[in-house]
């Protein structure tokens, strides 16, 4: 609607741009989610908060260890490191130190599980639905990008053509011309 509003937002102005976009006879609407699009959409989100929070926890502890002169590149994967660091300077750390990062590294673990959890659940409904199975064959895409597209993707019917489908989220043939330009 946000090429119809006028002016600024409000009851009347957002129903003028409705009524104005229902008019326009090359509008396409938005199908509603389904339900189950929903909930699935849901698991995502859900994933991806937890994700972001994982993400929290272990830059909070990096911080909090660089003003003791522990270091640790960012990333998951460097988080055992900075355990070990940190394990070898315990000593030298103040205990209260000590403790809060013991309860920073269980809150870390119990993010990694829960997300352990969600995909184990996306993998195993990517292995019984019919369409994310079709979807699996196409080269890059794998079980949490299938359901991915199953949740957020629109009905496959309201495209004409793969090309179609493919520019929907941004997929677009690599440019080689000189665009119009000289030389």
């Amino acid at each position: 609607m946000k090429p119809f509003l006028k002016r600024h937002k409000n009851d009347a102005a957002d129903a003028e741009a409705i009524t104005e976009a229902t008019v326009r006879p090359t509008l396409r609407f938005v199908p509603i989610k389904t339900a189950e699009q929903q909930s699935r959409a849901k698991v995502f989100k859900t994933r991806d908060m937890l994700v972001r929070q994982r993400n929290q926890i272990i830059n909070a502890l990096r911080g909090q260890m660089m003003e003791y002169g522990i270091t640790a590149p960012a990333g998951l994967t460097f988080v055992l490191k900075l355990t070990q660091e940190i394990e070898a300077h315990e000593t030298e750390l103040p205990p209260i130190t000590v403790e809060l990062v013991q309860l920073h590294l269980e809150q870390l673990k119990q993010c990694s599980e829960k997300i352990a959890i969600v995909e184990r659940h996306l993998k195993e409904e990517a292995r019984r639905d019919p369409e994310a199975i079709r979807l699996r064959t196409a080269p890059g895409i794998g079980p949490v990008s299938a359901m991915a597209l199953k949740a957020f993707g629109p009905d496959m019917g309201s495209f004409r053509r793969g090309r179609d489908f493919a520019a929907w989220p941004g997929l677009v043939p690599l440019q080689k011309s000189t665009g119009g330009g000289r030389g």
